[in-house]
């Protein structure tokens, strides 16, 4: 899964959201602040909405889950 995020600033900020991918099951949880965005592989049962409510409980924008 690829999800665009607007809002981090800095190192610490992508490892928070690295972090909260983690904690839904990713084991291969990527973020770039560059691209202003994260790529993750997530189990069954974890969707689209669940990702999103994450990210965004960490202060920050998702523009896009693909």
């Amino acid at each position: 899964m690829k999800i665009g995020i607007d809002g981090m600033k800095c190192e610490k900020c992508a490892g928070r959201v690295k972090k909260a991918l983690i904690a839904l099951g990713s084991a291969d949880a990527e973020v770039s602040l560059e691209k202003k965005e994260a790529t993750a592989t997530f189990p069954l049962g974890v969707d689209e909405k669940a990702v999103r409510d994450a990210v965004e409980a960490l202060g920050f924008k998702v523009t896009a889950v693909a």
